[in-house]
């Protein structure tokens, strides 16, 4: 699961493979070695937190709503300013990769 630190050998805290265990963190690797703009940044804040690691999230473990993502794999406090500021950021990229419709 996202913002559940993996039993991975070796995992640094706060790394893509704590976040989301070795099969996860290689099938986010994959999504980005095909697309390379799914390496950027989610959003500004949380630079380490990709677009491959939110589709994944919204794919695979669960996450239900572009806020869910944030929260799940800690990018940024979902209490804070910031998260808000950010959320129509992260809303147009998901909607956009998944074919969300405006409403």
């Amino acid at each position: 699961r996202i913002g559940i630190a993996a039993d991975v050998p070796g995992a640094k805290p706060g790394s893509r493979e704590r976040r989301l265990g070795a099969v996860g963190a290689e099938a986010v690797a994959e999504l980005e070695r095909k697309d390379k703009s799914l390496a950027e940044p989610l959003v500004p804040s949380a630079r380490f937190f990709t677009r491959a690691e939110a589709l994944y999230g919204l794919q695979h473990e669960g996450a239900e709503t572009a806020l869910d993502v944030l929260r799940r794999a800690g990018a940024v406090d979902a209490a804070a300013a910031g998260c808000l500021a950010e959320l129509p950021k992260a809303v147009a990229f998901l909607g956009d990769a998944l074919g969300w419709d405006k409403a």
